[in-house]
C-alpha cells in the first residue's frame, strides 16, 4: 500500500504551539493552514490580553475560521 505524505493519518499530530496539539486527518496542507492559523490566533490573544490563549477560546476561534472558509 502506498501512502503519500499529502494525506494524514489519524495519529498525525501538529503543536500550533507549546501548550496545544492538534490532531488532522485528511490532507496534511489543510492541517497545516489550520496550524498557522492557530499560532496566528494565539499571537494576537498573548499581544492583545498578555497570557496564553485558552484551548476553549482557540477551538471556538478555529471553529468559526474552517466554518467561514467551508459555506
Amino acid at each position: 500500500m502506498f501512502l503519500s505524505r499529502l494525506s494524514c493519518t489519524p495519529s498525525d499530530a501538529l503543536t500550533p504551539f507549546d501548550r496545544a496539539g492538534l490532531a488532522v486527518s485528511g490532507l496534511l496542507a489543510d492541517g497545516r493552514q489550520l496550524v498557522n492559523r492557530a499560532r496566528d490566533e494565539a499571537a494576537s490573544y498573548k499581544e492583545f490580553y498578555g497570557e496564553p490563549i485558552p484551548g476553549r477560546v482557540l477551538a471556538e476561534r478555529l471553529a468559526g475560521f474552517v466554518h467561514a472558509y467551508t459555506m
